[in-house]
């Protein structure tokens, strides 16, 4: 009888775990669970419902429960690893980096945990130390991407000719796995861009976009190819992406109309914490989030996804009812405490992450789709949109792969009909909300700071302060893909980064219509997409 009920608690566990890779995650905890009623010290059981909270939940719960398992196992590299992936999540990376070099020190094959302490040393800005771990992860693997995608990104001096020689040749080489393959294509973009070679850097660009988009509709390509190893892909063809992205903009369009706004607002928690900072990815809003966490009292908490956990499938957002009835019209609470309730769950949340700052960042950019919900649920919250020249943000987008989430990227035609429905969204809450978001425009921060500086601050209710202006001396955590720019003071140098490729994109200006810049009557005609030039050619060139 034991035998057969240990068998069964192995079963919920392989089916708990199936169904977490599967992004299950509610069955999944519910799966866990009930291993856990049976057996409440199974520790496997435990593990699956951290990693739910991790993923999707609670982090401060996530960390608790990862803290445990590893009490229970010092000398298990993957309950340290888990551990200091729950820290990284929550941005305590300095814990992250101690665990998983603790991990890899009990288990120096543990390859994700390298990788992960890599992505660690990146976000802290310590690159002395990302080159060391980098070069390590090169000399086990040199058909790896990771450590050359780091280097080329944020210390492409610290590659060498033979390090850019073995890049072209995997980039090229279509017997290397899809995945991999694309991330070397990224990287020597990247490199022939800083290195001034346009046309050559945008045919290895299209090249990695155009093999991404096929990989991506091919179902029978495991999209696991897409994305870096040790991550778990949600991915869908950009087609569906924007279907589904199409579908969200156009329901709260619909939904949160100036009558909706008066009959529910002005029954939410009353509170200047939050600040969510909205935009589109590579906007500029990782800077402006630098620049208010460099004020004292204000943190910055990176992209967390609670709001977008705590109104999903609530109430206004569940669309029809289960029996295929319309949505009802009102809340499934008294309206004087729903809106309320919500947003003091938030704050909940945020105090979490920092109990003391008199102001918490959210830079989750999908957030504006939120607008109306953050104004009903948390009145007093300070709104921030980002924006960016679109044919610079649409380019920027481009030049990058992604993790998850974004696979609208990899086709301009695509990324310039995002960037027009993000416009359409904003232009929505600036007629229902008039003067509620404070919009600061890239091109003007970066090219008069001090006094779009002020507009940021006056519009916070925070006093002036100096270290502002030095936020790029600040050793906050940054967990995005401009964690080397906002190590920098402010430049001008990404303004018109497109013009070089101008003639590329042809198929972004059709897409952006009137938000595309006014081009020349004759503008230069594209050239052929080909090859970059030899490596005797590349040679020559000093990497900038």
């Amino acid at each position: 009888m034991q035998n057969s009920n240990s068998f069964s608690l192995e079963r919920l566990i392989a089916e708990a775990r199936r169904l977490h890779l599967a992004g299950d995650f509610r069955r999944a905890r519910a799966t866990a669970e009930a291993v856990l009623r049976n057996a409440p010290k199974n520790l496997q059981a435990l593990e699956v419902v951290a990693l739910v909270e991790m993923e999707h939940g609670d982090l401060a719960e996530a960390i608790r429960l990862v803290k445990r398992i590893a009490k229970e196992l010092p000398g298990s590299a993957e309950a340290q690893y888990n551990l200091a992936l729950a820290y990284r999540y929550s941005g305590r990376l300095q814990l992250a980096a101690s665990g998983f070099s603790l991990a890899l020190k009990l288990n120096p094959g543990l390859g994700r945990a390298r990788a992960e302490l890599a992505n660690t040393y990146a976000n802290l800005g310590q690159f002395d130390s990302l080159a060391r771990v980098c070069r390590t992860m090169i000399e086990i693997n040199p058909n790896d991407p990771r450590p050359y995608s780091h280097l080329a990104f944020n210390l492409p001096e610290a590659l060498s000719d033979q390090d850019f020689a073995l890049m072209r040749k995997a980039g090229s080489d279509p017997k290397v796995p899809h995945g991999t393959r694309t991330s070397f294509l990224f990287s020597v973009a990247e490199i022939l861009r800083r290195r001034g070679m346009h046309d050559e850097s945008f045919a290895a660009l299209k090249e990695a976009n155009d093999l991404t988009v096929s990989t991506l509709r091919d179902a029978t390509v495991p999209t696991s190819a897409i994305a870096p190893a040790g991550e778990k892909p949600r991915l869908t063809t950009p087609e569906a992406a924007a279907t589904a992205h199409a579908l969200v903009c156009n329901y709260v369009t619909d939904l949160f109309t100036p009558d909706f706004m008066a009959r529910f607002g002005g029954h939410g928690e009353r509170s200047r914490v939050p600040v969510f900072i909205q935009a589109r990815s590579r906007s500029g809003s990782t800077l402006v989030e630098q620049i208010l966490a460099s004020h004292p009292g204000v943190f910055g908490a990176g992209e967390i996804p609670d709001l977008s956990i705590l109104t999903n499938m609530r109430w206004p957002y569940g669309g029809p009812s289960s029996d295929g009835g319309k949505r009802p019209e009102e809340p499934p609470a008294p309206v004087a405490s729903y809106f309320r309730d919500i947003g003091r769950e938030y704050i909940a949340r945020l105090r979490k992450i920092d109990a003391q700052a008199s102001m918490i960042v959210n830079k989750m950019l999908g957030n504006y789709v939120h607008i109306g919900m953050i104004d009903l649920c948390l009145p007093d919250a300070v709104i921030i949109d980002i924006r960016r020249e679109a044919v610079d943000n649409c380019l920027a987008c481009y030049q990058r792969q992604f993790r998850t989430g974004h696979e609208f990227t990899y086709d301009l035609d695509a990324l310039g009909a995002q960037y027009r429905r993000y416009v359409a969204v904003m232009e929505h809450w600036d007629r229902v909300l008039p003067g509620r978001v404070l919009r600061v425009g890239y091109e003007e921060l970066v090219g008069d700071p001090e006094p779009q500086v002020r507009r940021l601050l006056d519009h916070c209710g925070l006093p002036w302060n100096d270290e502002v202006m030095r936020f790029h001396e600040n050793a906050r955590p940054v967990r995005t893909a401009s964690l080397s720019q906002v190590r920098r003071p402010i430049s001008t140098a990404s303004v018109a980064k497109w013009k070089p490729y101008a003639r590329h994109l042809g198929p972004l200006f059709e897409s952006l219509g009137e938000l595309a810049p006014v081009l020349p009557a004759h503008p230069t005609p594209p050239l052929p997409v080909s090859r970059p030039q030899s490596d005797e050619t590349l040679a020559s060139s000093r990497l900038s």
